[in-house]
């Protein structure tokens, strides 16, 4: 009589539960043998889920980002330096543009001034970035200087007071804690600069820089009238 080979109806199953039974009583007859496999298998799987995590929670959110560049402003304008009217604003790094097409720039043109822009009904926060010098030894070492209100509260989340006091006097200024470490300076110190000379009377982090980066922050009253023509970096907008 010939062999019937054609598939039995829930064959597959059977031939699983088969399996299953068999390696389910093979754990059993080597316990250590099993655990040791499990292990060696969970431990480069937990290995690389932590460092995925890891790697993620290091990264800030879109929400973290606005926070740390804006605070509590609206928005944030900027003087592209656009060369025609077809220059479109990059939607991530806001200093930078590109050009719609094959446009050369246009004789003559004229952008919007960013506090043109600006809708009624909002108060503008002037914010732009200068470079001073102090003098170390017979140097003239550079520096960065932020003109701005740090200690507004439209900038809480941006800018935060770590230690020491606001400025009460016009030869009062705030810094970062790199200025402070590169120059060993003490919260008191004076720091003579080509904007005047200053005391430090308050430490501030900017969320949106390291906090290894040196800078001085001054009002806009602070700066001479030689370096307030300097061009300005952004203009934070925050609303009544």
């Amino acid at each position: 009589m010939a062999l019937d080979l054609k598939p039995v109806r829930g064959g597959r199953r059977h031939r699983f539960a088969l399996a299953l039974k068999l390696a389910w009583r093979d754990v059993l007859r080597h316990k250590g043998r099993s655990v040791l496999i499990i292990v060696l298998i969970a431990l480069p799987i937990a290995g690389m889920s932590a460092v995925a995590s890891l790697g993620q929670s290091a990264l800030a959110s879109p929400q973290e980002k606005v926070l740390h560049q804006l605070g509590q402003t609206q928005a944030r304008f900027s003087d592209l330096h656009a060369q025609n009217a077809f220059a479109v604003q990059d939607p991530t790094l806001d200093t930078g543009y590109s050009v719609m097409g094959n446009h050369p720039p246009e004789p003559g043109f004229v952008p919007t001034k960013p506090r043109d822009a600006v809708p009624a009904q909002y108060r503008v926060l002037t914010q732009r970035g200068i470079s001073i010098t102090t003098p170390v030894g017979k140097a003239q070492v550079p520096l960065s200087a932020l003109v701005v209100d740090a200690l507004d509260p439209a900038f809480v989340g941006k800018f935060t007071l770590v230690s020491g006091r606001a400025p009460a006097a016009s030869d009062e200024a705030l810094a970062s804690s790199g200025l402070l470490a590169r120059f060993d300076l003490p919260l008191g110190g004076r720091l003579v600069t080509s904007a005047g000379s200053f005391a430090i009377v308050g430490q501030v982090r900017d969320a949106g820089t390291s906090d290894s980066y040196a800078a001085i922050f001054l009002s806009p009253e602070q700066v001479p009238a030689t370096l307030a023509g300097m061009p300005g970096s952004s203009m934070p907008v925050d609303s009544f």
